[in-house]
């Protein structure tokens, strides 16, 4: 898993070690296609190939958007209560404007934190803090309280 971390990162080397990752991530997929952790690994390689500002990506969505979402929700359907899936479903959805699901996700992501589970074990003090940022805006729009 090294090299998946690695590859998660930017520049010309890390979009090198992302097409290793990919291509070792498809073949073992091949071997075990009910890994939901072999899913989300390959949904994060493609989530950091995404351009970080919401009208970059808008402008040219192109296929990694579409692998991303494909293998988030295939980690999702085999295991649905995945606190990191969640979260990188809640966040994705979000920056594409998919508020709906954004919200769904948001809150079961919210739903499973609140199990006693280990969340900031899991996604790390950064990433819990805009889950629950989020999860405020998204429940202000739902509340149609947009002030």
């Amino acid at each position: 898993f090294h090299l998946f971390k690695a590859a998660q990162s930017k520049g010309a080397e890390a979009e090198r070690l992302k097409r290793i990752a990919i291509k070792k991530c498809t073949n073992a997929l091949e071997l075990n296609p009910k890994s939901w952790s072999l899913q989300l690994e390959l949904a994060k390689i493609y989530l950091s190939s995404l351009p970080d500002s919401q009208l970059e990506l808008m402008k040219n969505p192109g296929d990694k958007l579409e692998s991303a979402i494909k293998f988030l929700s295939n980690s999702l359907v085999l295991k649905p209560d995945s606190i990191e899936a969640n979260y990188e479903m809640s966040q994705l959805q979000y920056l594409i404007g998919n508020i709906d699901l954004a919200y769904k996700h948001s809150m079961l992501l919210e739903e499973l934190c609140a199990e006693g589970s280990s969340c900031v074990d899991i996604l790390g003090t950064q990433r819990l803090d805009k889950a629950k940022s989020l999860n405020e805006k998204l429940d202000k729009i739902a509340n149609g309280n947009l002030s």
